[in-house]
């Protein structure tokens, strides 16, 4: 399992790759942070801080996929603390089928 998650990021890491290189090719595109409409940018600015924009966000994007990978091994460490009758009694709780003895990760 986790060597096909290091399969997905590499393979999504690829994409994004392949995606900024065709953007950075393109009159990059976006809009303009608060109160920046007002100040009078040439169109050289402008497009400098798309581009800054759109070279953050896919930063940004990477730095989310982490986090929610975190966010699901932490779930699953904390739910491997409880025995196997709080496990039990948690998911029948949340309303969840009971899971195989072999599936240790609840839902969210």
């Amino acid at each position: 399992m986790s060597k096909l998650r290091w399969v997905l990021v590499a393979a999504i890491g690829i994409v994004c790759l392949v995606l900024g290189a065709g953007v950075a090719q393109e009159k990059p595109m976006g809009r303009l942070p608060p109160g920046f409409g007002k100040l009078g940018l040439s169109d050289e600015q402008k497009q400098k801080i798309y581009k800054i924009q759109a070279d953050y966000e896919a930063k940004i994007q990477a730095l989310r996929a982490q986090i929610k990978k975190l966010e699901e091994e932490e779930r699953v460490q904390v739910f491997n603390v409880l025995t196997p009758q709080q496990k039990e009694l948690y998911l029948k709780l949340r309303g969840i089928p009971e899971a195989k003895p072999s599936d240790s990760k609840p839902e969210k």
